[in-house]
């Protein structure tokens, strides 16, 4: 209690000694105070003012993209080999990855030689059938010239039964070897219709470029097992590129396909680039999320898309685009 006394007794006195300020002190304690604010309004009023003067000939802002390719396997194996590494440039037909395909290579290998095997019976049927034919067009002759000779009574009826007979047998034994030889070429067929499947699957053991690019990923380590759902690296075609920016109704009157706009690229080596308009949105649409103010998500736009010559690369994906509305000419 003592110390509580003493604390609001101290605290007291130092209020009751503190002095009051007179009103000529009173004024200069205000104005000094309210001066301050004064100065940063307008110091915020002329930031304002210039950058609205900055901003004029802002039509729109995005980032700069390109075509992103992904490489997939088109089978389940091992990476053997990864050549490339994220930044290398790489042309079509590249080799990017080696996967492990000996298990490929050995169902190939057992399925050429049930292939051949098939041929070799093939062949068997047919030294069977020929020397078959060679009988049957003799025996045909034999009963044409008996069934002639029969006409003048010259043979029995019987001796061209006998004929007739062997005939039908002779046709019969052809008519199996020839179902035999079909069946056979049917299962030939089918073998030669999985060997062509397996050398597609072994040639995918070779990954390959699809384009002239860049590596922007790599998403796998030799040893590692993929499949087709997972890719192993990322491929992107920067030679040429693209800006996408959002404009409204207003703003969409005075830009026409084929037109050339500038564009400021924030990190990019020149302070201005060319691009030109190579696709306009037939269609409104509310402004992408990317955006941050709830009233500008809410503005129905047109997605226009502003395309750029990056033959040296010095444009990177990402970057931070504004496109600036056409000069008007003085």
């Amino acid at each position: 209690m003592r110390l509580n006394e003493a604390f609001f007794h101290t605290s007291t006195e130092t209020a009751v000694e503190r002095p009051t300020a007179g009103p000529r002190t009173f004024r200069r304690s205000y104005f000094r105070q309210a001066g301050w604010r004064h100065w940063v309004g307008l110091i915020g009023l002329f930031t304002l003012g210039c950058g609205s003067a900055g901003d004029a000939r802002l039509l729109g802002s995005g980032t700069v993209e390109a075509v992103e390719v992904l490489i997939q396997p088109m089978l389940t194996a091992r990476v053997l080999e990864v050549r490339v590494d994220e930044g290398d440039t790489v042309r079509a037909g590249d080799t990017l990855a080696v996967l492990d395909v000996e298990g490929l290579v050995l169902e190939r290998q057992h399925m050429a030689a049930q292939f051949e095997e098939l041929r070799a019976q093939e062949a068997l049927l047919e030294a069977q059938a020929a020397p078959l034919r060679v009988e049957l067009a003799n025996l045909r002759e034999k009963l044409r010239r008996t069934e002639a000779l029969m006409a003048e009574n010259v043979v029995a009826r019987q001796q061209i039964d006998d004929l007739r007979a062997q005939v039908e047998a002779t046709e019969k034994q052809i008519r199996a070897i020839e179902a035999n030889r079909a069946l056979l070429a049917a299962r030939r067929q089918t073998l030669a219709a999985g060997l062509q499947a397996l050398d597609y699957q072994i040639r995918q053991g070779v990954v390959t470029a699809p384009i002239d690019g860049v590596v922007l990923v790599r998403y796998v380590q030799v040893g590692e097992v993929v499949s087709p759902q997972r890719a192993l690296l990322k491929l992107a075609d920067l030679r040429r590129v693209w800006v996408r920016v959002y404009l409204t109704s207003r703003d969409l009157e005075t830009i026409r396909l084929g037109m050339p706009l500038e564009l400021q690229v924030e990190g990019a080596p020149r302070p201005r680039y060319t691009g030109r308009v190579v696709w306009i949105s037939p269609q409104a649409e509310f402004t992408p999320k990317s955006v941050q103010t709830r009233e500008a998500r809410a503005t129905l736009v047109y997605a226009v898309k502003i395309e750029l010559e990056n033959p040296t690369g010095e444009l990177k994906i990402g970057m931070p685009a504004d496109a600036l509305r056409p000069a008007v000419p003085r």
